[in-house]
């Protein structure tokens, strides 16, 4: 083929084939060398900081529970009391600083998944006293397990408007004999069940309050389980927050989650039909919604009764198995 072709030709087409091999393997050359650059590149600007700031993160988180755990010590004198919030405050300062770096960095599946865990556990919960009393809702009412079946309980309330805030009702006079046959009932029920003995005094304890306003009976029940259980997300009462209460639905929210300086607002996934996640983006937050993903455990030999009261949840399970039901069995959407 290439027989009646000219030397000079074929030396020709010979060079311009070598030029171009070169041209290829020098190409091939410099996009490794690119590549390797902006492995580079992102290995220092995103995943060492990533690396140093989760481990100061952590690092500060362990000091902080230390700390509660530390403070929860009757026996400790003022001077070590005052030393201890003094090492939550810095130890607080640390972890925030530590997340201004990493918050906005590049995240793989796997810390985004990480990085809701970590949320889950230091996030406040906001817990509305300004908001007007349902009669058909769960202000002063739940179930527990009665003979297999659910039964309700309610705390009476006072004769007034039901236009009224939660925080303006207040608890019925006779409700002070009535708590003592809601615990006998709660006795009943659940004397068998495996963790009756240790939960019991803290259900009592809450029952026992000598609150009368509606709002600060229930929120005194809310501390007395967190604290059981060892639940460290803060509460915070809306009324507290410098926010413009006078608005209404999806517009009070942002209004507080602005004052509070938060990002993100997860609201259960009841919520779907009530707010709009490009309202919320619009306005510099994101919506999310909380799902449960079904829990089960044994309620003595019966057929499992869902959606009662946390009591129940404590009666038959153990506080590490309650805490890991409350960290793991749900899905944000």
């Amino acid at each position: 083929m290439f027989k009646n072709v000219k030397f000079s030709i074929k030396l020709t087409g010979g060079f311009v084939l070598v030029a171009f091999i070169t041209l290829i393997v020098g190409m091939m050359g410099w996009l490794g060398v690119f590549n390797l650059g902006r492995s580079t590149e992102e290995i220092a600007d995103v995943r060492l900081p990533s690396v140093d700031s989760l481990r100061i993160i952590h690092r500060e988180f362990e000091s902080i529970r230390a700390t509660q755990y530390t403070l929860l010590n009757p026996l400790l004198s003022d001077n070590d009391h005052k030393q201890q919030f003094e090492n939550f405050k810095l130890a607080q300062d640390r972890y925030r600083a530590a997340w201004k770096v990493y918050e906005p960095l590049p995240k793989t599946d796997e810390e985004a998944m990480l990085l809701k865990q970590l949320m889950n556990a230091v996030d406040e919960f906001i817990v509305y006293d300004n908001i007007q009393y349902s009669k058909e809702g769960w202000i002063n009412r739940n179930r527990i397990l009665s003979n297999g079946k659910p039964c309700y309980f309610t705390i009476p309330l006072k004769n007034d408007s039901d236009f009224l805030d939660v925080r303006d009702r207040y608890i019925s006079p006779e409700w002070k004999s009535g708590r003592k046959r809601a615990l006998n009932k709660l006795t009943e029920s659940y004397r068998r069940a495996p963790y009756f003995g240790s939960v019991y005094p803290m259900i009592e304890s809450s029952f026992m309050s000598v609150e009368e306003n509606l709002f600060e009976y229930i929120y005194d029940s809310l501390e007395h389980v967190r604290s059981f259980i060892g639940i460290r997300t803060s509460l915070v009462v809306s009324s507290s927050v410098a926010a413009e209460h006078k608005l209404k639905s999806a517009d009070r929210v942002i209004s507080i989650c602005q004052a509070r300086k938060a990002d993100n607002y997860i609201n259960p996934e009841g919520g779907q039909g009530l707010y709009d996640r490009d309202y919320f983006a619009d306005r510099g937050l994101i919506l999310n919604f909380l799902r449960s993903t079904g829990v089960t455990y044994p309620q003595y030999d019966n057929e499992f009764v869902p959606s009662l009261s946390i009591i129940d949840m404590l009666m038959f399970n153990s506080v590490e198995q309650t805490r890991a039901f409350l960290e793991t069995a749900y899905e944000i959407f």
